[in-house]
C-alpha cells in the first residue's frame, strides 16, 4: 500500500535544555582575629639579684618622655658601657616597673650603666671582682660629674666642671644603687648635685667597697621611691 501522503505526523516540539541550578554563594567566613601582640614580660622584683646587675624603671612617662622619644615613647633605654667597649642598649624599660638583668662575668667587670647614649647622664659605675667563690671586693658609685671636665685633677668642684663645659650637667634621671648584701650601703641620687654621688673627677670619697665571696649582685633603680 502506498505510504500516506505528507510523511509521518510531526512529533512534539523540541524542548529547551534545562537551566543549570543556581550556584550557591560561598559561605561568608568571619574575619580572622587580630594578631596578638607579644605580652610584656612580667616586672622584675625591685630587689638586687645574685651575681647580676638589675635595672628597674620606676619613672613615669610624663616627666621623662624626652628621653624615651627615640624609642617610640615606650620607656627608658638602659645602656651598658664596659671599659674600652662602646655603649650598647640592654633594653628599653617599660614605664612603672620594666626591668632587665645582666649577668656579671665570672672574671669580673668594669663599666657603667646609664639611661641613653648622651654624655649628660647619671652613671652607676662599677669595678667588680671575679665571681669565683674566692673573697674579693667590689667597688661601685653613682656619678653626676659633668662631661668635659678637663684633666682628671683640673677641677675640685662641680661648679668648676660646669664652668669649663658651658653648663652641661652630668645628670638626667634620679637613681639609686643597692646590693644583695644588706650590710653594704645603698647610694641615692635625686639631683644634679646630689651629695652621695661623684661631683667632680677626683671626688674619690664617694666610692663604696663591699667584700663578698663571688655572689654579690646589684639593683639600679631609676626614679627610686
Amino acid at each position: 500500500r502506498p505510504p500516506p501522503k505528507g510523511g509521518p505526523p510531526p512529533g512534539p516540539p523540541p524542548q529547551a535544555p534545562p537551566e543549570p541550578p543556581p550556584e550557591e554563594a560561598p559561605p561568608v567566613l568571619p574575619p580572622p582575629p587580630p594578631a596578638e601582640e607579644p605580652a610584656a614580660p612580667p616586672p622584675l622584683p625591685v630587689s638586687a639579684p645574685v651575681n647580676a646587675l638589675r635595672v628597674v624603671n620606676l619613672c613615669s612617662a610624663g616627666e621623662y618622655a624626652s628621653l624615651a622619644e627615640p624609642y617610640g615613647g615606650a620607656g627608658l633605654p638602659a645602656v651598658l658601657t664596659g671599659n674600652g667597649v662602646p655603649p650598647s642598649l640592654l633594653r628599653v624599660l617599660e614605664w612603672g616597673g620594666g626591668g632587665v638583668d645582666w649577668l656579671i662575668p665570672n672574671g669580673g667587670w668594669s663599666g657603667n650603666v646609664r639611661v641613653g647614649f648622651e654624655a649628660d647622664a647619671t652613671l652607676a659605675e662599677f669595678t667588680l671582682g671575679p665571681r669565683t667563690g674566692v673573697g674579693t671586693t667590689d667597688f661601685f658609685d653613682l656619678s653626676v660629674v659633668p662631661p668635659g671636665c678637663g684633666a682628671r685633677d683640673q677641677c675640685l668642684s662641680n661648679a668648676c666642671c660646669l664652668q669649663l663645659n658651658g653648663g652641661v650637667l652630668g645628670y638626667n634621671v634620679p637613681m639609686s644603687l643597692s646590693t644583695s648584701k644588706p650590710s653594704c650601703p645603698t647610694i641615692v641620687c635625686r639631683g644634679p648635685q646630689c651629695p652621695e654621688a661623684y661631683l667632680y673627677p677626683v671626688d674619690d670619697t664617694k666610692t663604696t667597697g663591699c667584700f663578698h665571696t663571688g655572689e654579690l649582685g646589684y639593683l639600679i633603680t631609676l626614679c627610686p621611691p
